[in-house]
Order: C-alpha cells, then structure tokens, then sequence
C-alpha cells in the first residue's frame, strides 16, 4: 500500500547541493504505517512537487522552501524600514553581530529616507526573500566609475547563514552588468569585526577616511571618536 509523506520541508539550496554532489539526502521522518526511512533528490523548481521514492516507490510531496535576490520597490518599504532598524539599533540588534546599538543611538533609516533612496534613479535596494518576507537587503548606488554598497542587512535571528555573502556577490554582479571596475563602501572605524569581514570578502582599505556626520537619526553614544573607513574591491 502507498503512503504520501506531506509538508517535508526541505530548503532548495540544500537540495541543490545534494544534486551537485551526486549524493542522497536521508530524511530521518519516517513514515508512520511502513516505518521506512526514504530518500530525496533534488527538484528543478521551488514549488510543490511529487517524486518516486527509488527504493519503496512511495509518492512523496516535498515543498521546497523558495528564496530569491530581486530589486526592492515602494511596496517593500515597510518591511525595509523594519528589518534595518531590527538589525542595527536596539535590542532586537544585539541578537545578531552586526549590531551598532553600543555606538549608536536612534534609528539607522525612515520609511521617508527609504522611499527617496528607492525613487532616485541611481539606486537600486535589493531585497532577500524567503517565504514572501524580507530577511536581508543591500543599497547599491551607481557612481560614475564605482558603485557604493551601504546598509547591508541580515535579520539579526539569520546572520552567520550565508545570507550576507550572496548579497555581495549580487552586488558585484550588479557592478559589472551596469559596467562599473570596483565595489567601495563606508564602515565605522571602531566595528574591528565587521571590517575584518569584508576584508575576508575581498575588500581592501583605501585609507580614505571620513567624519562620521550626527543628525537626530544618528545619535552618537561612543566614547571613542567615529569615522568611516573607505573599503573597496575591484570586480
């Protein structure tokens, strides 16, 4: 008798790689009537679809969790605003590493400066969707020979899974399709950790170096002086 395993939940970049390696991911849920453990291989598609187990010849459904990398719009403000200020001010900040919360006080954007960035025309907000919700984001401003990379973003529950590292890799994609030699960025001098980041990424610092500029948004609680570090990388 065939029995259908429903609602196994398997993310597609893991199914990918299963594939990529020739090898079988075991799923350890077994089915209640047979007691039999069965194997999965990867499908072409993030939806739902139906597969012969190769060993029982069981009808198995798999619902393939989709995550995508595609350009923000006015309808994702919100959300942006949301998930920016999560990932650096505030408590909600500190449950991930990327936090600014023991330097900075106040908000890191608004709903206003998020829409003004979006409707001019030489940024692009990319967005990094799983499950229709937004989990990370990266602000991508073309320049004349460069483009500037600013307030990457990692929901502060998911950083340190792979999320931030697909994002700069976009981004170079998004430089070379619009032209542009090299990726530069701004970082505040005291994140030792976040700097030694992207220097493991490729970035290089230039030596250039900025004041960081205060305003009501951007609410300095640091004792040590603030300014930003220019890193860049050729692409």
């Amino acid at each position: 008798m065939k029995e259908t395993v429903d609602q196994m939940q398997f993310s597609l970049d893991l199914l990918m790689k299963a594939f990529a390696t020739k090898k079988q991911l075991l799923c350890n849920r077994k089915c209640q009537s047979t007691q039999k453990k069965f194997f999965f291989y990867k499908t072409n598609e993030a939806t739902y679809k139906n597969i012969e187990s190769p060993k029982n010849n069981v009808p198995l459904k798999i619902i393939i969790t989709a995550t995508m990398i595609s350009i923000a719009t006015l309808a994702d403000v919100p959300a942006l605003n949301t998930l920016m200020n999560s990932a650096y001010r505030g408590e909600t900040s500190k449950k991930g590493w990327t936090t600014e919360a023991n330097i900075l006080s106040g908000k890191r954007t608004t709903e206003d400066e998020l829409t003004q960035t979006i409707l001019d025309p030489k940024n692009t907000i990319l967005k990094y969707t799983q499950e229709n919700t937004i989990i990370g984001s990266v602000l991508l401003v073309a320049q004349e020979h460069q483009l500037y990379l600013g307030m990457l973003t990692v929901s502060p529950e998911l950083q340190n899974s792979g999320i931030g590292k697909k994002m700069l890799a976009e981004a170079e994609n998004h430089a070379k399709a619009l032209g542009l030699s090299s990726i530069i960025m701004t970082v505040i001098s005291v994140r030792e950790e976040l700097i030694a980041w992207y220097k493991r990424h490729g970035y290089e610092d230039t030596g250039k170096r900025e004041a960081f500029p205060e305003s009501d948004i951007h609410i300095t609680t640091s004792k040590e002086p603030l300014e930003f570090i220019y890193l860049e990388k050729k692409v």
